[in-house]
């Protein structure tokens, strides 16, 4: 919520009566079930907790009749991607009251229930069943980072590699799409450090570059495994093995960057001039790289190449 916000709800319940609000509440409440939950998250937490486990599978009970096969029930989507706001709503009332366990169980449990029937025999694709997926995924992801790696969270590190063991099974299913598969394999990295001394890191960097399909979710680990490297005084380790991968375009971006700020300009600029004879559609890019060169060597000749 903004400032202005903010303000203005202070000034209305500085003058509001407080009867008529009270009628209001309970008018609201009856016919918004967020609202609901909030009022009785808020005043009875421990007389009625919120069942989570049941909301989700009630989040997942919605059927409608196919468009093409007519006689097949598919998942709505439509409803789904709603009440599944409601279930992040919950899970994050659960968390405001301390229980992180709870409410990151309840988002690893929407996810592994959305992996379990996001691929039924009977699905139908279409705008909302990636809408629906997309955003759901992205709330549950984003809860379990918040909790998992908050200061305040009380989790031993037995519950938080379980946690992160979740989060890789959820992961193997390939029903994240590619782009959240980054949130996810950032969060369990973000998660592991400190649990894993860096022998096992290594080894797990190792897996994952392995595993990937492309190059460019590749990059991700090989960078961090240089950096690793570098952090356990193995620099040249490191420099071959960003070397071995200079024909990545990001592995090549964080070459010139890390050359960058450690002020070797010359040797950026050497690498920009290989690369720029490959004469591809990346040119514009290792020129701009040149001209930061020149920016900050005042070099004006380099500058005017560039430009």
């Amino acid at each position: 919520m903004n400032k202005d916000k903010k303000e203005e709800l202070k000034k209305l319940f500085s003058i509001i009566d407080e009867k008529k609000f009270l009628r209001f509440a309970k008018s609201y409440a009856c016919k918004n079930e967020d609202f609901a939950d909030a009022i009785v998250a808020f005043f009875l937490p421990e007389n009625k907790p919120i069942d989570y486990k049941k909301s989700i599978a009630e989040c997942f009970a919605h059927k409608k009749k196919g468009r093409v096969a007519s006689w097949k029930l598919h998942f709505d989507w439509a409803v789904i991607r709603r009440e599944a706001r409601r279930v992040m709503k919950q899970l994050q009332m659960i968390a405001d009251g301390g229980d992180y366990a709870a409410a990151i169980d309840g988002a690893l449990l929407f996810l592994e229930t959305l992996c379990k029937y996001f691929m039924d025999d009977n699905f139908e694709y279409d705008y909302n069943t990636y809408e629906g997926k997309d955003f759901s995924n992205n709330a549950a992801l984003s809860i379990v980072r918040k909790l998992l790696l908050s200061e305040h969270s009380e989790l031993s590190n037995p519950e938080k590699l379980h946690i992160i063991e979740r989060l890789k099974n959820i992961g193997k299913k390939g029903v994240i799409d590619e782009y959240l598969e980054g949130n996810l394999g950032r969060l369990i990295d973000d998660a592991q450090e400190g649990l894993l001394d860096d022998g096992q890191m290594l080894v797990e960097l190792d897996e994952k570059i392995a595993a990937a399909k492309h190059d460019h979710c590749k990059a991700r680990f090989i960078i961090r495994k240089a950096q690793l490297l570098n952090g356990m005084n193995r620099r040249e380790d490191a420099e071959l093995l960003i070397g071995q991968n200079m024909h990545i375009v990001e592995i090549r971006k964080y070459c010139l960057d890390t050359l960058i700020a450690e002020g070797k300009y010359d040797e950026a600029n050497s690498k920009c001039d290989a690369f720029l004879k490959e004469k591809n559609h990346r040119t514009q890019e290792w020129m701009e790289y040149k001209l930061t060169i020149a920016g900050k060597t005042d070099n004006r000749q380099l500058m005017c190449h560039a430009l």
